[in-house]
């Protein structure tokens, strides 16, 4: 966070694994306002639009949008060159499209066009575009966690001006540097028959690190830097070594399958404590209200999630928005009623249950590994030992 510049406009170029929740994670934690360039496709119907406006975004259409469409950029360039002028931040998902995949796809010259068209058109500009890299542990999955790093700002009139320029020279030039920055920020698996194996080993790379409920943010970048240097390093694996670490991964997984367990359960068996044990008993209470208080919204979620989306891109986006409007608008109409009725003490009561609310998911995270750990309890020891040293010989011929 100490990367991004206080006195510059900045253009954020973003990585897209995901259809929404790129720039809402990091919209929330950059401080000063920030616009979003979003598809223009998605701006049909008269409510869609005003809500989408509110939360600053702007249409930006591509040729699949049809060209009659193509003709409202010049009015989104413009928008966009005021707010930059203005020293205003503005977010571009620089990769163009999106797709759930660990992989940074090809850098589109759109970003540093806005940046030279800005140039030209009001000289002096203090811009900066800024490669910012968004990951995920798997976007698809609830309760995953979403890693980002901040790059180091590209200043716009080094590019710019001088007896040589050349607009398109500049244009590459930049959009060159977005991708060397975002290459050493994401989590990239050249190959599509590598995922299953560099996520499984990352699975367990991570059941390995001491795992903290509370807090649930950090500014370590230890995590990203682990998983990077792990994926690239079975990239450039020989076939012959990524075959032999493929079987081992394999049989560990058939055994776990087979007596319905779970890796964090063996990498972290210190779940399994009286300490943990009676933390659970005593917050039954705290998890059951919590529950109830997220069920509708978890549900509904869920739901519309699974019926409605087509691609996996935008299943977590609608599960993410469909849970917290349905969950902000049951608060509120249930605030609304008891402040009617003007009891306080339910008033209270009601403001007290989204903290309880999260309290229970962060219960079912501490009872998903104390369950996990105490199924290992009940193994037979020398399957067990077995499988120690099998998961033991895949964590360190990856630990590179």
């Amino acid at each position: 966070m100490e990367g991004i510049p206080k006195d510059r406009a900045i253009l954020f170029a973003v990585n897209h694994p995901t259809a929404f929740l790129d720039p809402i994670f990091v919209g929330s934690y950059i401080r000063q306002s920030t616009s979003f360039l979003l598809r223009g496709d998605m701006f049909k119907k008269p409510f869609i639009i005003f809500l989408l406006k509110q939360l600053r975004n702007i249409p930006i259409y591509r040729a699949r949008d049809g060209f009659a469409n193509l003709k409202n950029n010049k009015d989104t360039f413009d928008y966009v060159y005021e707010l930059l002028k203005d020293g205003k931040h503005v977010l571009v998902l620089a990769e163009g499209q999106t797709k759930h995949e660990k992989r940074l796809r090809p850098i589109q010259k759109g970003t540093a066009r806005i940046a030279t068209g800005l140039e030209e058109l009001y000289p002096g500009t203090q811009l900066c575009i800024l490669p910012l890299a968004v990951n995920y542990t798997d976007s698809h999955q609830y309760r995953s966690e979403f890693m980002a790093k901040v790059g180091t700002p590209i200043l716009v009139e080094n590019y710019m001006g001088g007896d040589n320029y050349n607009p398109r020279r500049a244009v590459k030039q930049m959009t060159d540097e977005i991708t060397r920055q975002l290459q050493d920020m994401v989590v990239h698996i050249d190959d599509d028959a590598d995922a299953p194996l560099v996520n499984r080993v990352l699975d367990f790379h991570r059941n390995d690190r001491d795992k903290v409920l509370l807090p649930v943010y950090s500014t370590s970048s230890f995590a990203l830097d682990t998983e990077m240097k792990i994926s690239k390093a079975i990239n450039e694996s020989s076939p012959e070594y990524k075959s032999a670490l493929r079987k081992k991964v394999e049989t560990y997984e058939a055994f776990l399958k087979k007596n319905d367990l779970k890796d964090v359960g063996l990498a972290r068996p210190g779940f399994f404590s009286i300490l943990n044990s009676l933390i659970l008993i005593l917050g039954i209470p705290v998890f059951i209200i919590g529950y109830l208080n997220n069920l509708i919204s978890l549900s509904l979620g869920k739901y519309v999630a699974d019926s409605k989306t087509k691609k996996i891109e935008f299943h977590s986006s609608v599960r993410f928005g469909v849970i917290m409007g349905s969950y902000i608008f049951l608060f509120l109409i249930a605030m609304i009623i008891l402040l009617i009725i003007g009891n306080w003490y339910w008033i209270g009561m009601l403001c007290l249950l989204p903290v309880l609310g999260f309290l229970s998911i962060i219960y079912s995270d501490l009872f998903m590994r104390w369950t996990a750990a105490r199924k290992w309890k009940g193994v037979d020891m020398a399957e067990r030992g077995k499988m120690e040293s099998l998961r033991a010989e895949i964590v360190e011929a990856t630990n590179f």
